[in-house]
């Protein structure tokens, strides 16, 4: 479930990637690349355009051309026609100019198209007149009229032929003009165009920019951050420190707040094991007390202390192994459980801590301005209230224990302290079990010399 669930995000995580990323980059490609068909048409029409115009021109300035070189045997047919002399030569040479105009003609006819085929047409009906006026003027030759004009002052092919003749080409410049005009707004369009898909590239760009820049901000406010507070967190739990809130920005993905609601839920319960794994290593599973561990680690730190005055009260109970024997390991649990309740109701609550120790010794680590004094109290309780005795399996039994009282005192450690109230329990062992005694520095050189008596019997202590 956890590999699955992991999985899931991984994919959200993907996901808002791929969008934030994604999206600018695809709008960024589509608009290039329609910008690239765009300006690509626009060439290509422009240079088709470019090409026509080319070929019109080139075919207007050839028929210019023709035209001029025409009108040297047009004039020299006009002038054989005037002295009526033989004009074979001359028109031989305007008939192929005609010739090659007429062609050029027809060769403008098949590109041109729209207002220029207009101007073309009127160029061939100029060309044509000039034809006529030729076929007129020859059909003069050898007629007096031609004469009797020149001598009148007159051209005689003045209307008919060089009229006509200026018409076509003053029709073919306009032709060339046309020409020339849609080759410019052709051009003008183009770079219109191209200049349009120039902005609308811009401003695409632009847009793709913000776009790209509002999901990154995004990807930063539902990921990234949220991601980096996680980390944080993780950080905090290899540390150790459990106790500080998950939390991830409201603006999250929903993914991440999922991962941190686990997360938080994970916390909690490392928390809950981690207390009881503590409450299981600092306590005794049979009665509840301290176990020895938390006594020794509680004395190390108050002996560690100047500003803790300290007794520790040992307790061992008597003859334990005779009833453990003959009245079995639930009689004695039952004991053990007996003196720990009368340890805890004999102490200061919250002062003072009260441990087994292992098998049935106790131990007190008493924190008082007079810790000596105070210890001497909690043991007399202790002493008065097992002395009343308490029922196993309904049969009654009576409870002795042998305590020993040591002060911390110029004690160099914890051990120290442990070793003198263990001598003292020792001490009031030989002097008769049910008893007290308090550890006597003094005797501290005569490693045989029992403990001095501080509380002689049970009933001397009440």
């Amino acid at each position: 479930m956890t590999g699955a669930t992991g999985t899931g995000r991984r994919r959200g995580i993907r996901r808002t990637w791929a969008v934030a990323v994604g999206v600018p980059l695809v709008v960024v490609l589509a608009v290039g690349a329609w910008t690239f068909v765009l300006m690509r048409n626009q060439r290509d029409d422009f240079e088709r355009t470019s090409n026509v115009a080319e070929a019109e021109l080139a075919t207007i300035a050839g028929v210019q051309r023709e035209l001029l070189e025409a009108e040297s045997p047009l004039g020299g047919v006009l002038y054989e026609i005037y002295r009526s002399g033989t004009l074979d030569e001359q028109w031989d040479q305007w008939t192929a100019h005609a010739t090659a105009i007429d062609a050029e003609l027809d060769r403008l006819a098949d590109i041109l198209e729209g207002d220029d085929a207009g101007l073309l047409a009127d160029a061939r009906a100029s060309w044509a007149g000039v034809n006529d006026g030729v076929d007129t003027a020859r059909s003069l030759w050898g007629t007096g009229e031609v004469a009797a004009s020149l001598a009148e002052g007159e051209d005689p092919f003045a209307e008919s032929v060089w009229a006509p003749l200026k018409q076509t080409e003053l029709a073919l410049a306009s032709l060339a003009v046309s020409t020339v005009d849609d080759l410019r707004e052709s051009s003008d369009r183009a770079e219109h165009d191209q200049s349009a898909a120039e902005r609308l590239f811009a401003a695409a760009l632009f847009a793709a920019l913000v776009l790209g820049a509002a999901s990154a901000w995004l990807l930063s406010v539902r990921v990234i951050r949220p991601l980096v507070s996680l980390q944080h967190v993780v950080a905090r739990f290899r540390r150790g420190e459990l106790d500080e809130p998950v939390e991830v920005s409201a603006h999250a993905g929903r993914e991440i707040a999922t991962l941190a609601g686990a997360m938080a839920d994970m916390a909690d319960s490392l928390q809950r094991s981690q207390s009881r794994l503590r409450t299981q290593a600092y306590t005794d599973g049979l009665t509840g007390l301290a176990n020895r561990r938390a006594f020794t680690e509680t004395l190390e730190q108050c002996a560690a202390s100047d500003r803790e005055r300290i007794a520790v009260v040992l307790i061992d109970v008597d003859d334990f192994k005779c009833l453990n024997d003959t009245r079995g390991h639930h009689a004695g649990d039952e004991l053990l459980v007996h003196v720990a309740r009368t340890l805890r109701s004999a102490v200061r609550e919250g002062e003072d801590l009260v441990a087994r120790l292992g098998g049935d010794e106790f131990a007190v680590v008493v924190r008082a301005a007079e810790p000596l004094g105070a210890a001497s109290r909690i043991a007399t309780r202790v002493l008065d209230r097992l002395g009343a005795g308490f029922a196993v399996d309904g049969v009654g039994t009576s409870v002795g224990v042998s305590i020993g009282i040591a002060d911390g005192a110029g004690a160099i450690d914890a051990d120290e302290i442990v070793r003198r109230s263990d001598a003292a329990m020792y001490a009031a062992k030989r002097r008769g079990k049910g008893t007290v005694a308090v550890h006597d520095p003094a005797a501290e050189d005569d490693a045989a010399a029992p403990a001095m008596d501080a509380g002689t019997s049970a009933a001397g202590a009440r």
